[in-house]
């Protein structure tokens, strides 16, 4: 059988980020999104599972493109402030569809204001030395751990060469960090 393909669950990643929202704010209220550009398969499936699991939760969304880039976030959510007034200032919470972008647009919040650092800011990818790091030291609340696809790529060519066939698809589980149950609890 030939592999089709393999790669991240990128819709999944996007209902964990939905399910961490609904853990941070099941008020609803205002959500600022940052997504990569939406040409990619991978920002609109982030985009589509979050708001699969957000679509009757009461959110209002402010969306804004990052670019992929933390000084992209940055940019754009500058910009948005620097038009923007009052209440529409002020999110209930930050979803980034990546780390940097989360922190550049926090960032872009505290040069605006310092005590903006309470916003629950959410990021993905999740690396050690990184993502979570960014959790532990209190600058996101949460991130999406993506695991690296090499380490399953290598065990389905193992198996190959051992002799079993391969899938016609993988689908590779990321998870919350902190765990949802964590979140909820916080």
């Amino acid at each position: 059988m030939p592999f089709a393909g393999g790669w991240l669950d990128q819709r999944d990643i996007g209902r964990i980020q939905g399910r961490q929202v609904l853990a941070l704010a099941p008020q609803g209220g205002l959500l600022l999104y940052v997504s990569g550009p939406l040409d990619t398969s991978a920002a609109q499936d982030r985009l589509a599972g979050t708001e699969e699991i957000l679509k009757d939760a009461g959110f209002r969304w402010k969306m804004l493109n990052g670019n992929r880039t933390e000084e992209g976030a940055r940019s754009a959510v500058g910009g948005w402030l620097r038009v923007s007034s009052g209440e529409d200032q002020r999110p209930t919470v930050i979803v980034a569809q990546n780390d940097w972008m989360a922190k550049g647009a926090l960032a872009a919040f505290l040069e605006r204001d310092p005590k903006s650092g309470t916003i629950p800011t959410l990021g993905c990818d999740g690396l050690p030395d990184h993502g979570q790091n960014l959790v532990r030291t209190g600058r996101l609340v949460a991130t999406v751990v993506t695991p690296p696809c090499a380490a399953r790529a290598l065990e389905l060519v193992d198996g190959w060469l051992q002799g079993r066939s391969l899938p016609a698809e993988v689908l590779i589980a990321s998870r919350s960090f902190p765990s949802e149950q964590q979140l909820r609890a916080a």
